[in-house]
C-alpha cells in the first residue's frame, strides 16, 4: 500500500485554501470547507496557521441570519511586498506589489539593441533598489524577487545559458548575482513561462489545464507550456523554444545558426525589415504613406499604422501572424492546449495580430476542438511577465 505523504498533503491543502482566499475578496471558514471538501477542523487549523504567519486576516463578518456572524478571511495586503523583474532582449520591466498582488509601482527601462551584459545586470540591481526606495520598503519586507529572462535557461541552477538574442550571455548565474547583490531570495524562470503563470494565478486562465504562452517580441519569439499549474521545462530546459521551429526550409539564417526559424519571418525585426524593404523599393507606396525617412520607422509606428488600416503595413503584419499561427498549430496537435496567451511587443499593441492568429487557428478543420481554444492577449500587457515573477514568489511561499 502506497504511503501517504502527510507533509505534502498539508502543503497541497494549504495552497488550496490560500488560492480560494486569494481569488475572492473575502470568504468564511464554512465556505472554504464546502469548496475544498476539507473538514471544519482542518480549515480552522490551516486558517489559524496562515493568520499566525500574517498572510491572511479576519476582514469582517458575514450578514447574520439570526445566528452568530461568521468571520470573513482575506489576504493581508500589509503582509509584505513582492518584486517581479522581466528582462527582454531590449528592455527591463520591474513591478512591486503588496501581498494581494496589487500593483504599487512599475518601471520600464529601455536598454536598446544588444546591451552590454555588465550594464544590464547593474541596471537590474539599481532599478530594484530604486523601486524599493520609492515605496519606502526595506528588504526585510520583501518576500522575494521573481526574475524572468529569455530562454534557454537552466532553471535549477539559475543560469542564462546562451540566448540567441542576448549576445555574449553564456552560462550567466543571474539568479545568484541578483540575490547576492540585493540580499533577497530570488526565483528564476523563462519569460514566457512567467507569462503563463501570471495568467494562471492572476488572469483569465485560472481554470486552464494546459496553457501555452507565446511571446512575440521586437527581438525573438518564445513559448512555454504550463500543465495543471506547473511549467513543463522538457529535457535540458528546452521546451517551448518555438522561435526556432523551422517554418521556411529555404529561409534566411537565424541568430541561433539554423535556417528558416520562426523568428526570421515573424518577430518585430522581420516585420521592420519587410516593411522597410517594401517602402524602399516602391516609391509610390512610400509617397502614399507620407514617409520621408524609411530607416527612422519604429516597430510601434508600423503597428499603429497597420491598426489604422494602412494596407502596406497591415499586409506585412498579417504575414507575421500567419507564421505564428502555423507554429502554434503544430503545438496544438502535440500538447493539446485549452488556452493560448499571446504576449510581447507585437500582441500587446496589435489587436489585428491577435485576431488574425485566433481566426487562423479557429478555422482549421483538425483537430476538431481548435475553435474551442481560448486565444487572447492578457490585460496586463507588458507587465504580464514581471507579474509572472510575482506568481513565482507566491508559488515558492506556498510550495505550489
Amino acid at each position: 500500500m502506497k504511503r501517504i505523504d502527510s507533509a505534502r498533503m498539508k502543503r497541497n491543502n494549504t495552497r488550496l485554501v490560500f488560492d480560494l482566499i486569494r481569488e475572492g475578496e473575502s470568504v468564511s471558514r464554512k465556505d472554504l470547507a464546502e469548496k475544498t471538501g476539507l473538514t471544519s477542523p482542518s480549515i480552522t487549523n490551516i486558517a489559524n496557521e496562515l493568520i499566525e504567519q500574517n498572510y491572511i486576516v479576519e476582514s469582517g463578518h458575514e450578514e447574520s441570519n439570526g445566528g452568530r456572524k461568521a468571520a470573513l478571511l482575506s489576504l493581508n495586503p500589509n503582509a509584505g511586498n513582492i518584486i517581479g523583474v522581466s528582462l527582454t532582449a531590449t528592455a527591463i520591466y520591474i513591478v512591486i506589489t503588496d501581498f494581494k498582488a496589487r500593483l504599487l509601482d512599475e518601471m520600464h527601462i529601455d536598454m536598446g539593441d544588444a546591451p552590454a551584459q555588465d550594464a544590464v545586470i547593474e541596471k537590474i540591481v539599481s532599478s530594484i533598489k530604486s523601486i524599493m526606495d520609492g515605496q519606502g520598503v526595506a528588504k526585510e519586507q520583501i518576500h522575494g524577487i521573481g526574475l524572468v529572462t529569455p530562454g534557454p535557461i537552466d532553471v535549477e541552477n539559475g543560469l542564462i545559458i546562451n540566448p540567441p538574442n542576448l549576445t555574449g550571455w553564456h552560462d550567466v548565474p543571474l539568479k545568484a548575482i541578483v540575490g547576492e547583490q540585493i540580499g533577497i531570495p530570488v526565483e528564476f524562470e523563462k519569460e514566457t513561462a512567467a507569462s503563463a503563470l501570471c495568467e494562471n494565478w492572476f488572469g483569465k486562465a485560472k481554470a486552464s489545464k494546459v496553457l501555452v504562452a507565446c511571446g512575440v517580441y521586437h527581438t525573438g519569439i518564445g513559448a512555454s507550456v504550463v500543465i495543471d499549474g506547473k511549467v513543463f521545462h522538457g529535457y535540458g530546459n528546452s521546451a517551448g523554444e518555438i522561435g526556432h521551429m523551422v517554418v521556411d526550409i529555404n529561409g534566411r539564417q537565424c541568430a541561433c545558426g539554423n535556417y528558416g526559424c520562426l523568428e526570421t519571418v515573424a518577430d518585430g525585426r522581420s516585420l521592420l525589415r519587410r516593411v522597410k524593404s517594401k517602402l524602399k523599393t516602391d516609391d509610390a507606396i512610400r509617397r502614399e504613406c507620407g514617409i520621408a525617412d524609411v530607416d527612422a520607422l519604429t516597430l510601434r509606428e508600423i503597428l499603429d499604422r497597420a491598426e489604422s488600416g494602412e494596407e502596406a503595413f497591415r499586409v506585412e503584419l498579417l504575414t507575421c501572424a500567419r507564421y505564428v499561427a502555423i507554429a502554434l498549430s503544430n503545438l496544438i496537435v502535440s500538447v493539446g492546449p485549452d488556452t493560448i496567451v499571446l504576449t510581447g511587443d507585437i500582441p500587446d499593441y496589435s489587436p489585428t495580430f491577435v485576431d488574425s492568429v485566433r481566426q487562423y487557428i479557429h478555422g482549421r478543420p483538425y483537430p476538431g476542438h481548435s475553435q474551442d481554444i481560448d486565444i487572447y492577449s492578457p490585460a496586463l500587457k507588458r507587465n504580464t511577465e514581471a507579474m509572472g515573477g510575482v506568481a513565482l514568489v507566491y508559488r515558492r511561499i506556498f510550495k505550489g
